[in-house]
């Protein structure tokens, strides 16, 4: 009778275990998100004047896509590196970075084609637009705050790759909603004020995983 008892109590102070959401459904809800995020920007601060004859021109659609699919992809990448057993996804690590090294790689063709084809009078005027770089930290941090609220309660294991991920996937954001925005094709801009900014903001969410997403 007393261990019926003890069971019943059991039972009744027993609560439900949450369950966590899949990688494949966080990574198409935070999209959702991201990509309403980035209309609300453009929406607030208005569109290129130049817009229409920009999306018509394939090396712009192809940068704003690899942009896209690196955003995506990251997501995914921060949900499935927020659980202990990575959801036992082979060789996950390897396959974070393939996106933005492919975003990476067409910054670098970019670059140099554009380089080739300029004298360096051109080339060297990147404009002192360190504005661009603080918009692309500005941008981020509601993204990024709201990715580490969502995932801190999975008990990562691998905190310094999921910090990464969320923080790469908000600075993505940050990108496209810049590329959408400012009218300034400069490649050396781009790298100097969009794309290292990028990066320094992917490798503080490093720091920001270890220190946020401690269990």
């Amino acid at each position: 009778m007393e261990t019926e008892k003890l069971l019943h109590q059991l039972v009744k102070k027993n609560k439900a275990v949450r369950k966590v959401i899949t990688p494949g459904s966080y990574s198409l809800l935070l999209s959702i998100i991201a990509f309403s995020y980035i209309s609300i920007l453009v929406f607030y601060l208005g569109i290129r004047p130049d817009i229409e004859d920009k999306s018509d021109q394939l090396s712009y659609i192809i940068e704003i896509s690899l942009a896209a699919i690196t955003l995506i992809s990251s997501a995914y990448a921060a949900s499935v590196f927020s659980v202990p057993d990575n959801y036992q996804i082979r060789h996950i690590k390897w396959l974070s970075i393939v996106a933005p090294t492919l975003f990476s790689a067409y910054i670098a063709i970019k670059l140099f084609y554009q380089l080739f084809l300029h004298d360096i009078a051109y080339i060297t005027k990147t404009g002192n637009n360190y504005s661009c770089a603080i918009d692309m930290l500005i941008f981020s941090i509601l993204p990024i705050g709201a990715a580490i609220l969502s995932l801190r309660k999975n008990a990562s294991t691998s905190q310094s790759w999921c910090g990464a991920m969320i923080s790469l996937c908000a600075v993505s954001i940050s990108y496209i909603a810049l590329r959408i925005i400012e009218p300034n094709d400069m490649m050396t801009h781009i790298v100097f004020w969009h794309y290292l900014p990028m990066l320094a903001i992917s490798f503080i969410g490093i720091i920001i995983g270890k220190l946020l997403l401690k269990w």
